[in-house]
């Protein structure tokens, strides 16, 4: 059974869909993870054993407001309302709460990497004054044309993050507003839920979720 307190211990911080082989996938490939895996579960083979189960988050339209123009600086990042709830029931529920957010600002030139963590220390700021939190992040910088593994549709934040925290993808879900979400979910071996970007959306995911209503 994960407690609350195994959960404190860790410290972690419309594009054409191509065939993915997962076999091919390389587990070294440049994905970004806020922060490092502590814990007294050790490195990704001690804690596979565990089989945790997980929703994985989109970032953008679900946590925050999205915007046509991307979300390049901790100025730009504004929270949406009322997510510390949904966000605490996944955790009573003991699920991790792992984002898996395309941040291709930075590959565009209009970001980098280290206001996009910037972003993330507000955001993690903004949960806390909600009561909540997030367990990691992982974040592709790519462009479409960059033709990564990474990059929603394609599994690969997904993968890695289930590979590094030992999670079972047969009890985990994925929240997301866009086709490619799902798409990431289902060549990944999770459920996924699909709802309206920039509202209610990670409520209505997650009331699906508890229910099982998927």
């Amino acid at each position: 059974m994960l407690t609350t307190s195994f959960l404190n211990s860790r410290q972690i911080s419309n594009e054409t869909i191509r065939p993915f082989n997962k076999s091919s996938f390389s587990y070294g490939a440049p994905i970004f993870l806020e922060n490092t895996i502590n814990s007294h579960h050790g490195d990704a083979d001690s804690a596979s054993h565990l089989a945790l189960k997980a929703v994985f988050l989109d970032r953008d339209g679900i946590l925050n407001y999205d915007r046509e123009d991307y979300v390049k600086s901790p100025e730009e990042f504004e929270a949406l309302p009322q997510i510390g709830g949904p966000l605490r029931r996944i955790r009573e529920n003991e699920f991790l709460i792992v984002i898996v957010t395309n941040q291709s600002a930075i590959g565009r030139g209009l970001t980098t990497h280290e206001l996009v963590r910037e972003i993330h220390d507000k955001m993690r700021k903004e949960l806390e004054k909600q009561g909540a939190s997030v367990d990691a992040i992982y974040y592709c910088p790519h462009t479409p044309e960059d033709h990564c593994d990474c990059r929603k549709p394609q599994p690969g934040l997904i993968l890695r993050a289930t590979k590094e925290l030992g999670i079972n993808l047969k009890e985990s879900w994925l929240i997301g507003d866009k086709e490619s979400d799902v798409e990431a979910a289902r060549r990944a071996g999770c459920r996924a839920i699909i709802v309206p970007a920039n509202d209610d959306g990670l409520e209505i995911g997650v009331r699906k979720i508890l229910a099982n209503e998927v």
